[in-house]
């Protein structure tokens, strides 16, 4: 699941500056290097598979019950980039 999140949000994120870890270690960058640095972790393997499954509903879900943590960055930063 890792390396299909890697290649969905590099091919879909191209302005901007975010660092990706994932629970099994897999760390990736995201974009040109523009924009603010942002930084996320996803803290369990399923949190992957909820947001590849249904990202506009599992991101906030995730978010709020911090399986997806903001290690650098705002939230606003973060929403920013990816609306």
């Amino acid at each position: 699941m890792d390396r299909l999140l890697r290649f969905l949000l590099t091919e879909s994120m191209r302005r901007v500056s975010i660092t990706v870890a994932t629970a099994t270690g897999l760390v990736f960058r995201c974009g040109d290097g523009t924009g603010p640095p942002i930084a996320i972790r996803f803290t369990t393997p399923a949190a992957v598979q909820r947001l590849i499954a249904d990202p506009e509903l599992a991101f906030g879900e995730l978010y709020t019950e911090g399986l997806l943590v903001l290690e650098q960055g705002s939230i606003a930063d973060l929403l920013g980039v990816i609306m």
